[in-house]
């Protein structure tokens, strides 16, 4: 194309500078510009090199980032595909280092619920019951089964009557310890009139409702079957809480003439109930 002036020349050259097309001779008086630079984030124009390129040279125009064709005298492209291309995705080995950056939270781990004082843990009673030793006495024909605390855990034996009925006041008195109340008697598992032996082990802190009352009252039926002729055989078995040496609660277990029968009691002020 050929230009009739310098002054023609030096304007269609800044034309084609600024709109990137090179204007005709019939060109409109109204120029439009093109900018490829734009911001990928909100598609603002921005100065050269800076935010990025979306357009390239294409016979005689640019075309933008989208793939549409933009010219001097208007745009038919878009900026959607651009956008998506300005936001890549991070690889796998980005995303590996970006999760390798952040802790983990600390695992919270609730701690053991606190044992009370004096109070055996579940996992020490469940040793202590099956590691436990009992020492086995055997006296008058009744065996006793003592623990390493000197404390009776269980007495078996078929009862005889005796004359005479030997007692330890000693014994009696200190039946206990010092978990002994003073509202107890020092009571006999096996009572002096069936031959109970005088040692310690034979008796225990015993409430003296308890020993007067309904104890006394199982010992008068066993007295009544064997003076009439009967076999009376049993198996007593104290209870204890902790490591207490009065025993909260007495279980027996007796057959008269091979008729069993058992009786639980409370180691308080409180009836019992005698099972058949």
């Amino acid at each position: 194309m050929e230009w009739t002036s310098r002054q023609t020349n030096d304007g269609a050259f800044s034309s084609w500078l600024r709109t990137g097309r090179l204007p005709s001779q019939t060109a409109s008086t109204v120029e439009v510009k093109f900018n490829p630079w734009h911001d990928p984030e909100d598609g603002q124009f921005t100065f050269a090199n800076s935010g990025r390129y979306f357009g390239s040279w294409l016979r005689g125009g640019f075309t933008g980032g989208g793939g549409g064709r933009f010219g001097g005298g208007g745009a038919t492209g878009t900026w959607d595909a651009a956008d998506k291309r300005a936001k890549p995705k991070a690889s796998s080995s980005q995303r590996s280092r970006t999760i390798g950056r952040v802790e983990a939270p600390p695992k919270i781990v609730p701690a053991p619920a606190p044992v009370p004082a004096g109070v055996p843990s579940p996992r020490a009673s469940r040793q202590s019951t099956t590691a436990e030793k009992l020492r086995s006495v055997v006296r008058n024909g009744y065996e006793y089964q003592i623990d390493a605390s000197g404390r009776t855990r269980r007495i078996t034996g078929t009862l005889t009557m005796s004359e005479t009925q030997l007692r330890s006041r000693r014994a009696q008195a200190q039946a206990g310890g010092v978990d002994r109340r003073t509202s107890d008697d020092g009571g006999h598992y096996i009572a002096a009139r069936f031959n109970g032996p005088t040692e310690a082990f034979n008796h225990f802190a015993q409430d003296a409702n308890f020993n007067r009352g309904r104890y006394r009252a199982l010992e008068d039926q066993w007295a009544r079957a064997k003076n009439g002729g009967k076999q009376v055989s049993g198996r007593i078995v104290p209870v204890y809480d902790g490591l207490s040496k009065r025993p909260s609660t007495i279980n027996v277990w007796f057959s008269v003439d091979g008729a069993l029968k058992s009786v639980r009691f409370s180691n308080e002020h409180r009836e019992a109930s005698l099972g058949k």
